[in-house]
């Protein structure tokens, strides 16, 4: 799958997944031509159209796009969900990260 092009991935996962043009479509929320072209190349999806098909898929974006993983840290994934709270989540997980820290806060102003 890492040597395919974009449509021929999308055909391959749709496929595979036992999908039809129209289910892929109407959770992509765009036609079912829409999606026959991506596959045969005739169109390329938009940014949001990517993204929503990579949801479909199960899959990180850029390996959709591309056909390769990209390499993600455990601080990348943790700032890209935090994105995804609430308010009162984010206080809630400040409060933790807060306590979790504190420790070595207090230690970093006695060695100074």
């Amino acid at each position: 799958m890492y040597d395919q092009k974009l449509g021929d991935r999308i055909k391959t996962l749709r496929e595979g997944r036992g999908l039809s043009l129209q289910k892929v479509a109407d959770f992509v929320g765009t036609s079912k031509n829409s999606v026959y072209k991506w596959e045969t190349g005739q169109a390329n999806p938009h940014a949001k159209n990517l993204a929503k098909l990579a949801d479909c898929f199960g899959l990180d974006p850029v390996f959709l796009a591309y056909g390769v993983v990209e390499e993600q840290t455990a601080h990348d994934e943790l700032i890209k969900r935090i994105g995804l709270l609430n308010e009162s989540e984010a206080a809630l997980i400040l409060s933790l990260v807060e306590k979790m820290l504190s420790p070595r806060t207090e230690l970093e102003i006695k060695a100074k």
